[in-house]
């Protein structure tokens, strides 16, 4: 079992945590030949999971939304600014 020094709720302590826990299984697997996975659960690692999922949200959000409002300014004024 590995308890992380940061908070719970830290996506990079999250993502430094899953980059060890690979290192170690990487080497374990190159130093033994037994065959074995793992799971690694925790809070840390949800907040890493969850921040990433949230930015690809938004990045794929943040475009469609701003062409839309554009596009609603665009029709409310209707060209009123050229007149």
């Amino acid at each position: 079992m590995v308890t992380p020094r940061r908070a719970e709720l830290d996506p990079a302590g999250g993502r430094e945590l899953a980059a060890a826990i690979e290192r170690a299984a990487v080497a374990a697997r190159t130093q033994s030949e037994v065959q074995f996975t793992y799971h690694a659960v925790g809070g840390p690692l949800y907040a890493a999971h969850d921040e990433a999922m949230m930015r690809e949200d938004l990045s794929a959000t943040a475009g469609g939304a701003l062409s839309g409002v554009s596009l609603l300014l665009v029709a409310g004024f209707e060209g009123s600014c050229c007149r």
